[in-house]
């Protein structure tokens, strides 16, 4: 008489769903309920039907997070912070995380699909968006679950993705300056930073018009100031250094120029002045892509989270009046 799934839970003191559950690699199973239904599984010979398919393909609970290769990561807080998010999360989640980085997409691309062929990870986790991505494109061919976070611009086909409306939050930024007398604004963006990076700048100058602002990149030294009075950075590690730069040519902040900036990282408190910045809450960021993750791995499902931000007002925007 054959075994059956009524008899491995009796056997190892569960229920069938949770053998079910077990056997389809579900994250919501402990490991010591997992390793009693292998046992009971084993010795009962239930593995020769379909469980011998589901424990072929039973899932090693590790995540792969793919940095952008962009250099000095270790020493931006947004990087460090989302990773300790999504640690925390995973690992209450009894699952561990792997870390893919590089110095080119190319390199990138080697790593993910070395891991992915090794069956390191149940998928992947990219802290990157762009309209062409070499790992990206790997990932859809082989049809491994990813979530992506950040927009990833136009797909021909729905991805999983996480991220803040980042046109709306430049459009925010502009308002914001506005509201606060500002008419000639500085907008510093970073080539290599992504789809994000696009849309917020389209967002502020949808509504300040291009007439009113400059664009510049923050690698470009030989910035000089003129009429402006305001002007925007993509994170607070960056416009500390813009900060800095200002110093040095004897511009002072807020009294010369503002400065508004985004993440609300810790360093947005240890400068002065303290940074006007916009919290683009990193924590529900990371806690949301690796849910988003699992329930891909879990249940090949497409989904798109859209996470709120919120402005923290500090020192470094001052109102102009008259």
């Amino acid at each position: 008489m054959p075994v059956t799934i009524d008899d491995v839970a009796k056997y190892a003191g569960v229920n069938k769903s949770t053998v079910s559950r077990a056997l389809h690699g579900s994250y919501s199973i402990s490991e010591s309920t997992r390793k009693r239904i292998e046992q009971a599984v084993d010795e009962l010979g239930y593995v020769g039907n379909l469980a011998a398919k589901m424990l072929a393909s039973r899932r090693v609970n590790s995540i792969g997070v793919v940095f952008p290769p962009i250099a000095d990561k270790a020493n931006q807080p947004f990087f460090m912070k989302i990773l300790t998010v999504i640690n925390a999360k995973a690992t209450a989640n009894n699952v561990t995380v792997a870390i893919a980085t590089g110095h080119s997409s190319r390199e990138l691309k080697s790593q993910v699909r070395l891991m992915h062929l090794e069956r390191r990870v149940d998928g992947f986790i990219l802290l990157s968006a762009d309209e062409e991505d070499l790992v990206r494109d790997y990932l859809q061919e082989e049809k491994v679950p990813f979530v992506v976070l950040g927009t990833p611009g136009k797909q021909s086909q729905p991805l999983n993705s996480v991220d803040n409306d980042n046109y709306q939050l430049g459009a925010d930024a502009a308002n914001y300056l506005i509201r606060r007398g500002h008419k000639k604004m500085v907008f510093f963006v970073d080539e290599i930073r992504g789809e994000f990076s696009r849309e917020r700048l389209r967002g502020f100058l949808d509504v300040v018009g291009e007439d009113n602002c400059q664009v510049v990149n923050i690698f470009d030294t030989t910035f000089v100031k003129t009429d402006e009075t305001a002007m925007v950075v993509l994170d607070d590690w960056l416009a500390i250094s813009i900060i800095e730069r200002l110093r040095q040519q004897s511009i002072h902040v807020p009294q010369d120029i503002s400065v508004l900036s985004f993440n609300n990282s810790y360093l947005s408190k240890l400068i002065e002045p303290k940074l006007t910045t916009y919290s683009i809450n990193i924590e529900q960021l990371g806690e949301e892509v690796v849910r988003v993750l699992q329930e891909s791995i879990e249940n090949e499902k497409i989904e798109r989270v859209i996470v709120p931000f919120h402005l923290i007002e500090r020192d470094s925007v001052r109102t102009i009046t008259g």
